[in-house]
C-alpha cells in the first residue's frame, strides 16, 4: 500500500465465483418429488420441500395406489379405480407458491374411462385449481365453471401440466401448459390463487384394468438461489420476491438494476459493484429484509481524482471492521483516509472541519445511516473499491442537519450527507414530480441554498436543484453530498422509500437531455478555468428568490457569482433562475474576485436562448463588452471583489457604451439578520444619502454615510416586519430596490 493521504487542509484541494446462470431466466427447484419405487406410502415420502404423502381415500378392493411396477407412463406412481370408487393422495409443499413459480407434474392414463385429475389445493385440501380428464377431453376449473382446454386425452402418453402462478407479476393471474408444447393461456381466475400450498392426485371409476400414472412432481422458482448457484445480474429486473439460500450468490453487475416488490430473505451471498461510471442499484419494498449485502462502493482515487464523498449504502457497518476489510483505503501512518466533516470545529477554515479516523480504536462505533464522509484510495484506477456489509434499509431515514455559521461563517451552514440506499434516489422534480430529494426536503434546507452540492474532485461543487441540469438527475447509491442549513436549533432532512428509483447510472447522473434555456458564464486564467455561473430561465420564476431554482455558491468567495436582481441577500448565486421576460430586459448583478496583476477572461461558454443579447458592462470603465462576440478580457490594478463594478444585461437591443449608468452601489438583508448591508459606498466621491420607505411609501429612515468604508451596516431593530424601499444616492449615482425585514 501507499502510505500517503492528501489530508484536507483546505476544502479546494481536497475536498468470484462463475456467473453461470442469469437472474430471472434461471429457475431453482424448490420443492420435488421425483418417482422412487416404494416412496408413495401413507406418511412417507421422498424429495425436498415437501411433507410427507396422505392417503385421502383409503384402500380397498376397488381402489388403491401404488409406486412400484408400471403405469400407462411406465415407472411411476399408479392409481386406480373400479365400478364409481376413487382413489386420491395429496402432499403439501414446505410454503404456499410464490409469484412467478411454477408447478410441473408429468401424468398419464390407459384408457379413457371414468375420471382423473390434479387438483392445486390450500392447506386445508380446498380445491383451488383442478385440471381433469374426463369424456376424452382436458378440463381447467379455476374457482368459476370448467371449461375445455382444447387438448384431449391420448391414451398411455405422458403429458407434463405446468402451472405458473401470477405470470404477470402484478396480478391474480396464472398460465399453463399441455403436452409440454407450449400451449396454454394466461388466465384471471374467479378465485384467489394466492395461497396455493399443495396437490392433490385422484382416479375415479376409471374400470379394471386401469391406471392413472404420474412422477416428476416440482415447484420451480426463478426468484429464488438454491443448491449453491451463483446468479449474476446485468440487466433490470423487477420481480415479486427474492430468497437467497445458505451457500448460493446472487451478483448484481455494476449495470444492472433489481427491485423486489415484496420481501427480501437472504442466507446466502449478495453482492453489488460498481465503477467510477456505473453503480449497481437494489430496492426491496417489502417489510422484511434479511441477511446482510456487500456493496463494492467505487471511491476515488487520492492520486488522480482527489477524494470522493461517500457514505454507507447498508445499515450496520463497524467502523473498524470497514478499515480492516479494505486495504484500498489510502493511510498516512496511524490515520486512514475517511474524514468527518464538522461544521462546528470552532474554526472557520476547511482544514479544521474535517477529523480523519486512526486506524485502529473504532471497533464498535457503528456508520450511521445517511453520514457522508471524504473518503480516497490508493489503487490508482478507476475500479477501487471499498465494501459495505450490512442490511438494507427498507424504510425512511432521517438526518439531522444544523447551521453553524455564526461561529464559523464560510462553512458553518454546510452539513456532508448520504443517500444511505444501496439504489439511486430521484433528486429532481425532473426525475420524479413529487418523490424527489429536494422537493421533500424544501422546508428544512436553506432557502438561498435549496439545492444538491456535488463535489467536481478539482475543489469545485456543482450546484443540482430543478434547473440544473434541466433533466431528471439521480444520487448514486452511497453518493455524499453537502446541504446548507439556516436553523442553527437543526432540521432533519429525509431520505424515503419513495425517492428509490433504478433509474441512474453515473453518481450524479442526468436522464434524458432536454433543452434548457440559460446562459452559463465561465472565468479563466489563462486556459484554466476557475468557476462558471448560470442564468436559467423559466415561465413562471420571478427575479427574486425562486427555493429550489435559485441556489447559492458553495464558496463564498468564488471568482464569478451573480446576485438576484430582487430579494437580494448577500449570497452569491452559481444558479439565477429567473421568468423569462427576464432574457429581455434584466440587469444582473456580477460578483468578480480577482487578484491584482491577474489577467482573467469571461467566456459566455452556453447561451440556449433565443435572440437576446448578452453583455457585460464594466461601471468603472464604462464599458459594455457583447459576449457573443467575444471574451470578456481584463487584468485589474487591484483587488477585486463584491458586487456593484460588473453586471450582466439581457437585452434585445443593441447597446453601446455611451449608455452606461448602472450605480455601483448596492444594498441588501439577510434573513434572520437585524441589519441591513450597504456596499459599494467606497467608490463613490461624495458621501451617500440613505432613506427606507415602507410600503405606504413613509419615511422611516433618513441617513448619510461618509465612503471612508466600502461596506457598512444600518440596524433594523424596531423596524416592523414588511416590505420595504430602500433609497441611495450618491451624486449621480442613484440606487432603488425593495428589502424584507422579518
Amino acid at each position: 500500500m501507499i502510505n500517503k493521504i492528501k489530508f484536507l487542509n483546505i476544502l479546494c484541494v481536497f475536498l468470484s465465483a462463475s456467473l453461470n446462470a442469469q437472474l430471472g431466466t434461471t429457475t431453482s427447484t424448490i420443492s420435488s418429488d421425483s418417482y422412487t419405487e416404494n416412496s408413495l406410502t401413507n406418511g412417507g415420502g421422498t424429495g425436498i420441500g415437501m411433507g410427507n404423502w396422505q392417503e385421502i381415500n383409503a384402500i380397498s378392493g376397488w381402489s388403491g395406489y401404488y409406486s412400484s411396477g408400471s403405469t400407462a407412463i411406465g415407472s411411476a406412481y399408479g392409481l386406480w379405480s373400479k365400478s364409481s370408487n376413487t382413489a386420491k393422495v395429496r402432499r403439501l409443499f414446505d410454503e404456499n407458491m410464490k409469484k412467478g413459480d411454477e408447478f410441473s407434474i408429468t401424468v398419464g392414463q390407459t384408457w379413457n374411462n371414468g375420471t382423473v385429475g390434479v387438483n392445486l389445493i390450500d392447506s386445508n385440501g380446498n380445491e383451488i385449481i383442478s385440471l381433469r380428464l374426463t369424456g376424452g377431453q382436458w378440463q381447467l376449473n379455476n374457482g368459476g365453471n370448467w371449461f375445455n382446454t382444447g387438448q384431449a386425452g391420448d391414451n398411455n402418453t405422458a403429458m407434463v401440466f405446468k402451472f405458473t402462478y401470477d405470470v404477470n407479476l402484478d396480478a391474480n393471474t396464472y398460465s399453463y401448459t399441455l403436452h409440454n408444447d407450449g400451449s396454454g393461456n394466461n388466465h384471471t381466475p374467479s378465485n384467489d390463487i394466492s395461497n396455493i400450498r399443495g396437490f392433490e392426485v385422484y382416479s375415479y371409476d376409471q374400470g379394471d384394468g386401469a391406471n392413472f400414472g404420474f412422477k416428476d412432481i416440482s415447484v420451480k422458482s426463478k426468484f429464488t438461489i438454491d443448491n449453491n448457484q451463483t446468479i449474476s445480474c446485468a440487466d433490470s429486473q423487477d420481480i415479486p420476491y427474492l430468497t437467497i439460500k445458505s451457500g448460493s450468490t446472487l451478483n448484481i453487475n455494476k449495470t444492472g438494476r433489481v427491485k423486489v416488490r415484496g420481501n427480501f430473505s437472504n442466507s446466502g451471498t449478495t453482492i453489488l459493484n460498481s465503477d467510477s461510471g456505473n453503480y449497481a442499484s437494489l430496492i426491496v419494498q417489502g417489510i422484511s429484509s434479511t441477511g446482510n449485502i456487500t456493496y463494492k462502493r467505487h471511491v476515488a482515487d487520492e492520486g488522480t481524482d482527489e477524494w470522493d464523498f461517500i457514505g454507507s449504502p447498508v445499515i450496520g457497518q463497524d467502523l473498524q471492521n470497514l478499515i480492516d476489510n479494505n486495504s484500498t483505503l489510502a493511510t498516512n501512518g496511524s490515520q486512514v483516509a475517511i474524514g468527518v466533516f464538522n461544521n462546528n470545529a470552532g474554526s472557520d477554515t476547511a482544514a479544521a472541519m474535517y477529523t480523519n479516523y486512526n486506524t485502529t480504536g473504532n471497533s464498535g462505533t457503528t456508520i450511521v445511516s445517511g453520514q457522508g464522509f471524504a473518503m480516497a484510495t490508493d489503487e490508482g484506477s478507476t475500479t477501487a473499491t471499498v465494501d459495505f456489509t450490512g442490511t438494507i434499509n427498507t424504510s425512511d431515514v432521517s438526518f439531522a442537519i444544523d447551521d453553524a455559521s455564526s461561529s464559523n461563517t464560510n462553512y458553518g451552514k454546510w452539513n456532508l450527507v448520504a443517500n444511505p440506499f444501496p439504489s439511486f434516489l430521484n433528486a429532481n422534480d425532473d426525475a420524479h414530480a413529487s418523490n424527489n430529494f429536494l422537493t421533500v426536503n424544501a422546508s428544512n434546507l436553506h432557502t438561498s441554498f435549496a439545492a444538491i452540492y456535488a463535489y467536481d474532485g478539482d475543489g469545485t461543487f456543482t450546484a443540482i436543484n430543478h434547473t440544473d441540469p434541466g433533466s431528471a438527475v439521480y444520487i448514486a447509491p452511497g453518493q455524499a453530498f453537502f446541504l446548507a442549513s439556516d436553523d442553527v436549533s437543526g432540521n432533519t432532512i429525509s431520505f424515503t422509500e419513495a425517492m428509490q428509483t433504478n433509474g441512474g447510472g453515473d453518481d450524479f447522473i442526468s436522464g434524458d437531455n432536454m433543452e434548457n434555456t440559460e446562459v452559463v458564464l465561465k472565468l479563466f486564467n489563462g486556459d484554466n478555468e476557475l468557476e462558471s455561473t448560470k442564468l436559467y430561465f423559466e415561465e413562471g420564476l420571478s427575479i427574486g428568490l425562486d427555493v429550489g431554482y435559485d441556489a447559492g455558491n458553495f464558496h463564498a468567495e468564488a471568482p464569478i457569482m451573480t446576485r438576484l436582481v430582487e430579494e437580494d441577500e448577500g449570497y452569491g448565486m452559481v444558479i439565477n433562475a429567473m421568468g423569462l421576460d427576464a432574457m429581455e430586459n434584466a440587469v444582473i448583478p456580477l460578483v468578480i474576485n480577482q487578484s491584482a496583476g491577474q489577467e482573467f477572461r469571461i467566456n459566455l461558454f452556453t447561451a440556449t436562448i433565443p435572440d437576446p443579447n448578452v453583455y457585460l458592462e464594466d461601471v468603472e470603465e464604462g464599458t459594455f463588452t457583447n459576449l457573443y462576440e467575444g471574451d470578456f478580457v481584463y487584468t485589474p490594478t487591484s483587488d477585486l471583489e463584491g458586487v456593484g463594478r460588473f453586471f450582466i444585461h439581457m437585452s434585445a437591443d443593441t447597446m453601446s457604451n455611451e449608455e452606461v449608468s448602472t450605480s455601483m452601489l448596492n444594498a441588501y438583508k439577510e434573513v434572520n439578520s437585524n441589519y441591513i448591508t450597504l456596499e459599494g459606498l467606497a467608490t463613490q466621491s461624495n458621501n451617500i444619502n440613505v432613506s427606507l420607505f415602507n410600503i405606504l411609501g413613509r419615511k422611516v429612515l433618513d441617513t448619510s454615510l461618509s465612503n471612508n468604508m466600502n461596506t457598512q451596516t444600518i440596524s433594523t431593530v424596531g423596524m416592523a416586519s414588511g416590505i420595504y424601499v430602500i433609497e441611495l444616492e450618491s451624486g449621480n449615482d442613484r440606487l432603488t430596490k425593495k428589502l424584507i425585514i422579518q
